[in-house]
């Protein structure tokens, strides 16, 4: 009964009132969710039509591997939902959009069609903050677009250090 009541409370509410209705991962889950993670610069991005719908494949130039099949540094291919072609731009609520020359930490699985995506959207994206100390780099999550429907998990670690020793624990 509770979640009709949810259900119908959500689908009743105007969509600019709330975010994407989401199930929250926790750390475990994503790393169990990913074929890869990896760390790395984003040095391009390009989007086109796929279908009905605008996608953006980026290159990521992969500095540091923490888990999955690509082993060597070096650039690799991501696609997310969006973008613009012309124009037409399309946004996906809590899809991430990214920057030329920006640092990241991905969380990525493999689509049906070999394609590596985001795992939940923006949740499996980490920004990295520059900083003088590779030690002291911190990373953020931008989860905004988002309206969590379980109750909170435990909080992810704040910088990029901590995030791959807790990431390599739970691959082990």
């Amino acid at each position: 009964m509770r979640r009709l009541i949810l259900i119908l409370m959500m689908v009743s509410m105007p969509s600019w009132v709330m975010g994407s209705p989401a199930r929250q991962a926790d750390l475990p889950e994503l790393v169990e969710l990913s074929s890869d993670i990896l760390v790395g610069v984003v040095s391009q991005s390009e989007s086109y039509w796929d279908g009905r719908r605008i996608m953006t494949r980026h290159v990521l130039e992969t500095t540091d591997v923490w888990r999955g099949s690509e082993r060597s540094s070096g650039p690799i291919y991501f696609v997310t939902l969006g973008g613009r072609v012309g124009e037409i731009a399309q946004r996906v609520s809590g899809a991430p959009v990214f920057r030329r020359g920006e640092e990241v930490v991905l969380f990525l699985a493999r689509s049906h069609q070999d394609e590596l995506h985001p795992v939940g959207l923006s949740q499996g994206v980490f920004r990295v903050e520059n900083a003088a100390q590779v030690s002291m780099k911190s990373i953020r999550r931008e989860l905004k677009a988002f309206e969590f429907i379980n109750p909170a998990v435990a909080p992810f670690p704040t910088r990029l250090k901590a995030l791959k020793a807790a990431v390599l624990e739970v691959v082990q």
